[in-house]
């Protein structure tokens, strides 16, 4: 007879097939899918030392004040990705598009930026095209 254990009422159960499903939608950066980094330290100047965004939505926490940190948004991903960056750091941050990609219809890698406590939406039509808008 197996052993009983007593769980919480809010604990979810899943087999190994389930976590592994759950674990990769959380990774996944699309906009059917809600994934957080809570804590991102921007870091670097430009496109390729900028600190890469990981998830859907993403907390920058760090940042310096004798240069412009930065993050960089993904690369290779399908049109429509969301990516949202909210700045709670105590800094103005940069983010950059991927290599070789634009923001805002602007330059080849150039950035823009992110006044601290404010958000701004990514959105992009190719995976080196992207647009966005900032939280008032």
């Amino acid at each position: 007879m197996p052993s009983s254990i007593s769980v919480p009422a809010d604990t979810i159960l899943m087999d190994a097939d389930a976590l592994a499903a759950f674990t990769a939608a959380q990774t996944d950066i699309n906009n059917n899918v809600t994934s957080i980094t809570a804590a991102v330290a921007a870091a670097g100047t430009d496109g390729l030392t900028g600190t890469p965004l990981t998830t859907a939505y993403n907390i920058v926490t760090t940042s310096t004040a004798t240069t412009a940190d930065g993050v960089r948004l993904p690369a290779s991903k399908p049109a429509g990705c969301v990516v949202k960056v909210h700045n709670a750091s105590a800094n103005t941050i940069e983010v950059f598009p991927p290599t070789g990609g634009t923001i805002n219809g602007g330059s080849v890698d150039a950035s823009v930026t992110i006044a601290t406590t404010k958000t701004r939406d990514f959105y992009n039509t190719t995976a080196l095209t992207w647009f966005s808008s900032l939280s008032a």
